[in-house]
């Protein structure tokens, strides 16, 4: 398990009671193996946030967890959480007590794999997918990002040939795999 701490700065609504909460959901299902008992992690953490806006919050570490126990048992990834910061304002509006949420903050990011982990630090992402690794989706940012000199190079196309065969020719951007490895073939002097 891993502690978050934080602080918002948040202002005050003047004649309203407001309490504030952080809400951190996984995005998908994974399984915590920190604890004694592995367990699968599916319903929310919620804690209260202070007056000052401190809070502290205790969640299982998402950055290199387990998947589920199908086809792809045993391999580990980084699964998102969604972090929300929502307040309740509670109002009086026609001698009644009327409370609405609102959500004032969210973000996708991973829990780290720390003892303690100040909130401020935690990267966000723009999007999230299922057991797609935070590394790989920066690296994919990078490298197809049209101000970088890497996209024409990735422009050209690779040609899939499945698992690597010696009695097979290969030709040039063949891909194969082999020995858990994707390799793909090329000229040994550059054209």
């Amino acid at each position: 398990m891993t502690i978050v701490q934080g602080k918002i700065l948040a202002g005050e609504i003047i004649g309203s009671r407001v309490s504030r909460k952080i809400i951190v959901t996984p995005d998908f299902p994974f399984v915590d193996e920190s604890t004694n008992e592995p367990s699968i992690v599916i319903l929310p953490f919620e804690e209260s946030i202070n007056d000052d806006g401190r809070f502290v919050i205790e969640v299982p570490q998402s950055e290199s967890v387990v998947k589920d126990a199908g086809s792809q048992a045993g391999i580990t990834e980084s699964v998102t959480y969604e972090w929300k910061i929502v307040e309740n304002l509670t109002e009086v509006i026609e001698e009644e007590e009327v409370t609405k949420e609102n959500e004032i903050f969210k973000i996708h990011a991973i829990c780290p794999d720390d003892d303690i982990v100040d909130f401020s630090t935690l990267v966000a992402i723009p999007s999230h997918g299922s057991w797609l690794g935070i590394g790989v989706r920066r690296i994919a940012n990078v490298l197809t990002d049209p101000t970088q000199p890497y996209l024409d190079q990735l422009s050209f196309q690779l040609n899939s040939r499945g698992g690597f065969d010696e009695s097979i020719s290969y030709a040039q951007r063949d891909l194969v795999s082999y020995q858990g490895g994707s390799y793909f073939w090329r000229p040994s002097t550059p054209s």
